[in-house]
């Protein structure tokens, strides 16, 4: 049976206009854009109230170079609120604005991406504190499939691994060349690896989701585009999730339109952060090193025989 997955569009302006809500019944003002860091595959920022926003922003992909002499333009965002920042970019059909629009909706989020928040507004929460042995060894995205489930993931994470050998079929579509994904392995014969997980081009994300039980969404469809559309072709999926660091936004839009679960990360070390985004070359590693992981769901999510199951149900007791 097909669940009714309804999508607006505009998801990113949606959660825009939420956060402006519960920024003014909170009587909070926002802060202002003080530092921004343009990485190798993200765009980070800090704000003048200790905000931190991070957001992928495809400088690593070998077709869509950067221009160091554009990067001047970015210099007059300092300053700027973040609301205005957000506003502007994920309006903007330039993917490095559009970035950067979606890493500043990131930082205003952080306020509200802990439990007691997320629960008051009638969701699930957990959170694990940094460096949680169990996390590491059985994270968190496996717990959420049986060994029955063909399991869709869209864009090429760090998570995929500890997908493997968890579930019935493993298949990853991403915009980067194949190759990118490959290893050549010399036994007595010559064999191409990995040899348990389907990587697919983007060509095939149609097919790929329409026969998958549960999908992994990465938060850089948000930057490039794509999230609206990838969702459409998920309706006969079991749990459809958003996955990845720029996905750390509050969830609320996201679940009234088929998201199931978010996994999410709350920076709260903001001295740490803010010498990661200066000094660190993979924020993904450091972020999930030093920061405190979540996971947000849907109480109606089914989730019958997943290991997440128990756990979900022990959060919302506490």
């Amino acid at each position: 049976m097909e669940k009714n997955r309804r999508v607006r569009k505009n998801s990113l302006e949606l959660t825009l206009q939420r956060l402006q809500k519960l920024y003014d019944e909170d009587h909070i003002s926002p802060g202002s854009l003080l530092c921004l860091a343009v990485k190798p595959r993200w765009n980070t920022l800090l704000g003048s109230n200790n905000e931190c926003g991070i957001a992928a922003n495809f400088t690593g992909i070998p077709h869509l170079p950067t221009d160091r002499a554009e990067n001047i333009r970015f210099l007059n965002l300092i300053g700027k609120s973040l609301f205005e920042i957000a506003d502007r970019g994920i309006r903007s059909a330039d993917l490095q604005e559009r970035s950067m629009g979606i890493a500043a909706l990131n930082a205003l989020s952080q306020r509200y991406l802990v439990s007691s928040s997320i629960r008051e507004r009638g969701f699930l929460a957990q959170c694990w504190i940094t460096g949680d042995k169990l996390v590491h060894r059985y994270p968190t995205i496996s717990r959420l499939v049986t060994k029955n489930d063909v399991v869709a993931v869209i864009g090429y994470g760090n998570e995929v691994r500890s997908l493997h050998g968890r579930c019935r079929e493993l298949h990853v579509t991403d915009v980067r060349p194949q190759e990118t994904f490959e290893t050549v392995i010399f036994d007595k014969t010559i064999k191409y690896g990995p040899q348990a997980i389907n990587v697919h081009s983007e060509r095939e994300n149609e097919q790929v989701l329409n026969e998958a039980d549960v999908v992994f969404i990465e938060a850089s469809t948000l930057v490039n585009g794509t999230f609206e559309g990838l969702m459409r072709w998920t309706r006969k999926a079991r749990l459809v999730g958003l996955y990845g660091l720029g996905g750390s936004l509050i969830p609320d839009v996201f679940f009234e339109n088929g998201i199931d679960f978010i996994t999410s990360f709350r920076i709260s070390d903001p001295v740490r952060f803010s010498d990661d985004m200066i000094n660190d070359h993979d924020m993904n590693d450091s972020i999930r090193a030093a920061q405190t992981q979540f996971m947000f769901m849907q109480p109606l999510a089914e989730t019958r025989g997943t290991p997440i199951k128990k756990m979900l149900r022990k959060a919302a007791d506490t």
